[in-house]
């Protein structure tokens, strides 16, 4: 061992030997195996920053866990990383909350009637919460609304543990929520709707960041291709290439909008576009999403792609 694990301490969660292990100590990083945030490697610089503890270390933890119990792969903490969730603005709205807490009780469920089981003072990040409390709190609404039922409750060791088990209409009330965010209607692009389809898919088949990363790239691919299939230089102007592929897209279809929507009556559509263009852009390139910006995202790269093939005919674009 690369140290005394008895002093050991997670700089994220700052949980203490033996609910956490440092496997590794290299000259750059280290991996540590925490019983709440799971596996993770984290730089130097970053361990050195997170010594200054702020609100944004639970949002941290959860996405660590995320990574290694939907992603399965080990996620790795940089300076990159804490400055991406200083900016994060995290869904934390009580049916937020709830949907991930019985999502995460569901992706543990093989059948229906299966344990699943709970610990306060380890699991509290999967609903991106600071304490056992809010976890306890939520729980009992599941198992008020009838979504989840107790198969048992009690000490587990020095801590408080839950075995629950989700019901049917648990799993109906999933199924319902994946039915809000409506599916696009097919575009005549056909790799548009590809990158469309992937977003969809991501948006609603998962409850973790990596799902709503790759929801956002899909959708930041499918402005890419839409500014491919679209712009002309002749129709819409020469534009100087950058560096970005994704620039590149978006000064396109900046082009193709300016060109194609004329005229003061047609002058909300232009801002409405470039208002939304740059929204889809800021998420697309997100470190780290919650659900509610995924979503917007899609909703948003959607209108955005049905509002220029109406106008790009109506108009002679």
């Amino acid at each position: 061992m690369p140290e005394s694990q008895t002093t050991v301490i997670c700089p994220i969660c700052a949980l203490q030997f033996p609910d956490v292990l440092k496997e590794t100590n290299e000259s750059d990083s280290s991996i540590y195996n925490c019983e709440r945030c799971k596996k993770y490697r984290i730089t130097r610089t970053a361990e050195s920053m997170m010594r200054n503890k702020n609100s944004t270390l639970p949002y941290i933890s959860a996405w660590s866990r995320e990574c290694n119990e939907y992603q399965d792969i080990l996620p790795e903490v940089t300076s990159e990383v804490l400055r991406s969730f200083s900016e994060l603005e995290p869904d934390r709205t009580d049916n937020s909350n709830i949907r991930r807490l019985l999502r995460y009780i569901n992706s543990h469920t093989k059948h229906i009637g299966q344990d699943v089981l709970i610990v306060e003072h380890f699991d509290y990040p999967v609903i991106w919460g600071e304490n056992e409390i809010e976890l306890r709190a939520y729980l009992q609404h599941l198992r008020d609304k009838k979504w989840i039922e107790y198969a048992d409750d009690g000490d587990l060791g020095n801590n408080f543990a839950y075995s629950v088990k989700i019901t049917i209409d648990g799993r109906a009330y999933l199924d319902e929520l994946n039915k809000i965010i409506s599916k696009h209607s097919d575009s005549k692009w056909p790799t548009v709707n590809q990158y469309l389809d992937e977003a969809y898919y991501n948006l609603t088949s998962g409850d973790n960041v990596a799902k709503y990363k790759n929801c956002a790239h899909s959708c930041r691919e499918a402005i890419v291709s839409l500014a491919n299939e679209t712009y002309d230089e002749k129709k819409h102007g020469k534009f100087e290439p950058k560096r970005s592929t994704y620039s590149n897209a978006l000064d396109k279809l900046e082009l193709l909008v300016v060109s194609t929507l004329q005229g003061k009556s047609l002058k909300e559509e232009r801002i409405m576009i470039k208002k939304s263009l740059q929204y889809a852009s800021k998420y697309a390139h997100a470190d780290s999403i919650e659900f509610t910006q995924a979503a917007n995202c899609y909703v948003t790269t959607k209108s955005i792609i049905e509002i220029i093939y109406l106008n790009t005919h109506l108009h002679g674009g």
